[in-house]
């Protein structure tokens, strides 16, 4: 096997270096000269842009200026094509993503999104949306934004130019070159309510050497973000709660509290005592004795929640945003080498090189114990021997015979349960590039990049603080962990848990830990490209000479990953509080060996009815060590009928490869809520239930909503095959020459995902366990019965399809042919999508569970973005304006329930941004969201929600906030010094 596959790069190289090497003489016979040409995003052979046949949105410098954007997140956020991206907004969401930013296309996931730098790949992250085990998502805020030139976006399949996860489209950073200059920004802002404070300092330096034949560029950029919390809105203060009025309609019925968390912190006791049921009493917050709790009004299908009552606000202290801070400096050289040197006219020699560094504390409310069990959350049993037990429950406690209580206590007076995240990266690329003296170009690079990312963590040790809870009066008269007397050096230190207080310096020693986890990805990447013309010819009919152009490369690519969690995580399950899933290392690589060519064929020139018909195609063989062999291609067509109108058109074959995370990852906790099946609300409602349930040792009467919340354990496989995509585009291209400056496109998209990498539902599969003896292999319980996990690995089984258009307006008005002052320019722009279907379907042989995501929450069938710059002399304002369209929370089908409220209400945000010029100095100022537009009042939003189950099912929504402004109005200003 090892042999054929070299055998195969020797006939392709074998191929490629003749075509290198041959003068191509009929190329140098062109005399004409041709207009300026880039390589536009979505073909690696250089065109004029808006001539190529694949769809690209670009966004400008100028338009990322406007914005006051701290980060080019921002940018992508506010563009149509993109839904759902990992934003400030909803990144603190992941334990191990918070502070990531990720662009995703289409709303089809940003794993199938690809993003590039120069057209070149970039280092990824390691967190996800599973454990740490590599992907490809780029955190974009790793990218200098005075280094930007311009973002190109091309939305569908460009696989076979750019190699794996490009399913959804490309997204490429177009860096600016040859920079001659200096440029630094200051800039600080804040929300009007709060939070979200922001500092950034930018800067830009780059010089020419050695007569010109030399360049030296070096961009800076630091930014640090104060983070936004519930406590700091009026509308995310508190959990909203909704009740059922019949079985679909529901009504808001105020804010949810905790039915087991006393508002004092002090806790309550858990345990049925003689004359007073569980939750009757709380403890004074001194510890001195007992206190009536009032649990308020229980939620109906989640008896942890009330509304009401004495109990705890639960989400006031939780982050709406992460706060950040990040430095990055990036440095481009490029220098000419030599010219006329044999068969190369000129060899240049280039390098980009970076570090940039992201880190915060991502909040994670405390270490609680809030449910009846023994798992390291369950309430905390404190014997009835306890010396600071107070005497009217130690009355109680004698009375009926208990050995002890469980207390439920909400630990923030204790320790905040906090994570500290750094994520540290470095990336070089090296080559060489210039041109053959045929006129080919010709560029060869290694690319390497490493993330080295560390998480550490504030965790409790199980063991150790139920030693502190076992307290004794001691020999010597004073109170002592039970431990202590057999161990005397142990260091156990007692806690008095009635009151409510912080720790000793020696008690929070002796039962809380830092914990750690290293991880580190590694890309290599070496790629050889070359491009220009193969020959000329007459076209058809008309006979006008036309050059047949070409690109084909070369790639070799190389990604390792190593997560390690420190011993304390690789210990069993509670060993720790935060590991309820069993921690392990994640280790392994893959590499791939690639080829691709591409061709532009010109068929017609300067016909009546064809000023321009050309072919665009492309194919690439990829050779991966995870999936093998595979094939991706890209058929496609342009017909300029004139100098006004062009049509294009065309298919695509791409192939997404599984990442690291998908291979290798050893689990990771996915946070999405299980319904257990032997609940008794749900045990009767299939007839095999109650006996399976039984036999796996629920006892009767077992309520889930008391117990602690099971784990769905997201697993790599090794076994995953590759993701299929299917696209189909089809637009017209308006430039018409009575309206100089005017530029529009329409577009229609179609992707097709075969074969596509899902996640298995959890509650399907417990479902099929107790319901027909499925996949019980997957589902684990704990010793009283509760559900613990349920391992989810990775499988090829779905399917996903979406279709929309896009429609792209560009106007540049001369304000001088109105009569209006000379000089002054008036730019218009709109961006606008419509997505009138997107549908998942998880599992090709299970049609129930299709999921129809078009006009859902995180998924409108409208998006647009307006915009208008007006320019005089030194002054300029731009207004921005985005519209999000309206969406449901749920997507009913006939014949199913439907759900009211449902509907998610369309909103518009306005922002503003002016700038004045003096000399080398430039103010800048701007209001962003002027109207103060807050996110629509429905759970799962922002916050979430409180929702009761129904029929057996829970209520949920996709949790996706990405698309709300959680900010509310902000301010900003600046100042812009040029030289």
């Amino acid at each position: 096997m090892r042999q054929m596959a070299r055998a195969q790069w020797v006939l392709i190289l074998a191929g490629v270096l003749p075509l290198i090497l041959t003068t191509n003489t009929q190329a140098q016979q062109v005399t004409q000269a041709a207009p300026e040409e880039i390589v536009v995003t979505g073909s690696r052979i250089a065109r004029p842009n808006l001539t190529q046949p694949t769809p690209v949105s670009v966004v400008t410098s100028e338009q990322i200026r406007i914005t006051g954007a701290t980060s080019v997140i921002e940018i992508a956020n506010q563009l149509p094509q993109t839904q759902n991206n990992s934003t400030p907004d909803n990144n603190q969401r992941y334990v191990n993503g918070a502070g990531l930013q990720h662009i995703n296309l289409r709303g089809l996931g940003t794993y199938r999104t690809l993003t590039l730098v120069d057209g070149r790949r970039h280092i990824g992250s390691l967190s996800g949306v599973n454990a740490s085990g590599g992907t490809g998502n780029v955190d974009v805020s790793m990218i200098p934004p005075l280094l930007v030139d311009r973002i190109d976006v091309v939305t569908g399949g460009s696989s076979a130019v750019y190699g794996a996860d490009a399913v959804a489209g490309v997204v490429n950073f177009i860096m600016k070159r040859n920079y001659e200059g200096a440029e630094f920004d200051v800039q600080a802002g804040g929300a009007q309510h709060g939070g979200h404070y922001t500092q950034n300092l930018d800067g830009i330096i780059g010089a020419n050497f050695a007569n010109g034949r030399g360049n030296v560029t070096l961009a800076f950029d630091y930014a640090r973000q104060t983070g936004v919390y519930a406590g700091d809105r009026d509308y995310a203060r508190c959990q909203q709660s909704w009740e059922t009025g019949t079985t679909t309609d529901f009504r808001q019925t105020g804010c949810s509290v905790s039915s087991r968390f006393a508002a004092s912190l002090a806790p309550t006791v858990a345990t049925p005592l003689p004359g007073a049921p569980g939750y009757t009493f709380a403890l004074r917050p001194n510890g001195s004795g007992l206190v009536p709790f009032n649990r308020g009004v229980i939620l109906p299908g989640n008896s942890a929640f009330s509304t009401g009552g004495d109990g705890f606000n639960l989400t006031a202290d939780l982050p709406l945003q992460s706060p950040n801070t990040r430095y990055v400096t990036n440095t481009v050289v490029r220098y000419q080498l030599a010219e006329n040197l044999g068969p190369l006219r000129t060899l240049n020699f280039f390098a980009d090189v970076k570090y940039g560094n992201s880190h915060g504390t991502f909040d994670n409310a405390t270490h609680s114990n809030g449910t009846i069990g023994t798992t390291a959350r369950a309430a905390l049993f404190v014997p009835s021997t306890n010396p600071f037990t107070p005497a009217d429950l130690r009355a109680l406690e004698v009375a009926g015979a208990a050995p002890g209580v469980a207390l439920t206590r909400y630990n923030l007076d204790w320790a905040k349960r906090g994570l500290d995240y750094n994520y540290d990266v470095f990336r070089a690329v090296l080559g060489f590039d210039g041109q053959f003296t045929n006129g080919w170009k010709y560029d060869v690079s290694y690319n390497y990049g490493r993330n080295k990312t560390t998480f550490q963590n504030v965790d409790r040790i199980t063991a150790n603080i139920n030693q502190q809870l076992d307290a004794v009066v001691g020999p010597s008269g004073a109170i002592v962990c039970r431990s202590t007397l057999t161990a005397p050096t142990n260091g156990c230190v007692p806690i008095n848990p009635f009151r409510v207080g912080g720790l000793t310096t020696e008690q929070f020693n002796y039962a809380y830990v830092i914990t750690h986890e290293n991880d580190l990805l590694q890309q290599h990447d070496a790629q050889a490209n070359v491009t220009g013309d193969l020959f000329t010819y007459p076209t058809l009919f008309g006979g006008s000479v036309a050059p047949l152009r070409f690109a084909a490369g070369v790639e070799w690519r190389m990604e390792k990953t190593n997560s390690q969690p420190d011993s304390l995580q690789l210990r069993p399950v509670d060993t720790i509080y935060g590991n309820n899933t069993g921690t392990r290392p994640t280790i392994g690589s893959y590499s791939t060996r690639e080829f691709y060519a591409e061709v532009d064929v010109p068929i017609l020139r300067d016909l009546p009815f064809a000023k321009a018909l050309d072919f665009d195609g492309a194919m690439r063989y990829q050779n991966y060590t995870s999936t093998g062999q595979d094939y991706t291609w890209n058929a496609m067509m342009t017909w300029a009928i004139n100098d006004d109108i062009k049509f294009r058109g065309g298919f695509a074959k791409s192939v997404r490869a599984p990442n690291g995370d998908e291979l290798f990852s050893s689990g990771g906790q996915s946070f999405i809520s299980i319904t257990d099946p032997c609940s008794v609300q749900f045990i009767n409602l299939n007839p095999a239930r109650l006996a399976n349930c039984r036999a796996a040792g629920v006892p009767p009467g077992f309520d889930a909503t008391t117990a602690n919340l099971p784990a769905s354990n997201i697993t790599g496989n090794p076994n995953l095959q590759s993701e299929t995509g299917r696209s189909f585009t089809v637009g017209a291209v308006f430039t018409p020459t009575f309206l100089p400056r005017f530029t529009a496109t329409l577009d229609y998209y179609q992707v097709r995902v075969k074969n596509a990498i899902v996640v298995p539902d959890a509650t399907s599969i417990v479902n099929g366990c107790y319901d027909l003896g499925t996949s019980c292999a997957s589902v684990t319980r704990r010793p009283d019965g509760s559900l613990s996990a349920v391992q989810t690995p990775y499988v090829n089984a779905g399917f996903e399809k979406v279709q929309g258009l896009d429609l792209d307006l560009n106007y540049v008005v001369e304000l001088a042919d109105f009569g209006l002052r000379s000089g002054s320019t008036l730019t218009l722009n709109f961006n606008g999508n419509w997505t009138p279907r997107h549908t998942l379907v998880p599992f090709r042989n299970d049609l129930s569970q299709t999921q129809y995501l078009a006009g859902t929450l995180g998924y409108p069938r409208l998006k647009g973005l307006i915009r208008a710059i007006y320019d005089m002399d030194a002054y300029s304002v731009a207004w921005t304006s985005r519209y999000i369209g309206g969406s449901d929370l749920y997507n009913s089908l006939p014949g199913q329930p439907t759900y009211d409220p449902n509907h998610v209400p369309g909103q518009w945000l306005h922002d503003l941004y002016g700038s004045f010029k003096w000399q080398n100095l430039e103010l800048f100022a701007g209001i962003n969201n002027i109207t103060d537009v807050i996110p629509p009042q429905l759970p799962g939003i922002f916050n979430g929600g409180n929702f009761p189950a129904v029929n057996g099912n829970p209520v949920n929504t996709t949790q996706q906030n990405a698309s709300y402004n959680v900010t509310g109005r902000y301010f900003f200003g600046g100042v812009r010094v040029k030289f």
